[in-house]
C-alpha cells in the first residue's frame, strides 16, 4: 500500500480571489425559493428572499420567469412587504400569494397577471398560509389556523 503526498486530482482548485468569503457575503447572497410552474409550462413564479443585515430582516419578492430563459424575469410584488407562497391560477390571469398584514399575519392576496395592484382577498385573526387554486379556476383553497 502506498499513500500519495498530491493528490492525483483536485475536484474544486483553490481560486484566486482579492479576499476570502465572509458570512455577510452569503447573507447578501438572493435565496431562490420552490418555483410554482404556470398550468402551460411556459413560465413559472418563484419567490426571492434577500436579508437586510441593517434591519435583521428578510424580504421575498415574487418572480415571474419564461420558462425558456427568454426576457428578464418580471418583479411582481413590492420590496417594501414580504409576500410568499405563489401560486398562478389555472389560467394564468391572476397570482395568489400570501403578504403580512400589519399584525405581522398572512393574509392572501391576489394579483391580476395583466397589472395593477393586489388586492387583499383575507382579513383572518391568526393568517393564512398554502394558497391553492381549485383545477377550474374558479375559487382558492387555504389553510388557516382557528381561534377555539
Amino acid at each position: 500500500m502506498s499513500v500519495l503526498e498530491q493528490p492525483l486530482t483536485t475536484l474544486y482548485p483553490a481560486r484566486k480571489a482579492a479576499r476570502a468569503m465572509t458570512a455577510e457575503d452569503l447573507w447578501n447572497l438572493p435565496r431562490v425559493g420552490s418555483p410554482e410552474p404556470a398550468a402551460d409550462g411556459r413560465a413559472f413564479v418563484v419567490p426571492v428572499t434577500r436579508y437586510d443585515l441593517a434591519k435583521n430582516a428578510p424580504t421575498t419578492q415574487i418572480y415571474f420567469v419564461n420558462a425558456d430563459g427568454s426576457g428578464d424575469p418580471r418583479v411582481l410584488t413590492s420590496p417594501d412587504v414580504s409576500a410568499s407562497d405563489p401560486r398562478l391560477s389555472p389560467d394564468g390571469s391572476q397570482l395568489a400569494f400570501t403578504r403580512k398584514d400589519a399584525n405581522g399575519k398572512a393574509q392572501l392576496m391576489l394579483l391580476p397577471m395583466s397589472g395593477g395592484e393586489a388586492r387583499r382577498a383575507t382579513d383572518l385573526p391568526l393568517g393564512v398560509f398554502d394558497p391553492r387554486w381549485l383545477p377550474d379556476g374558479s375559487g382558492l383553497v387555504f389553510a388557516a389556523m382557528l381561534v377555539v
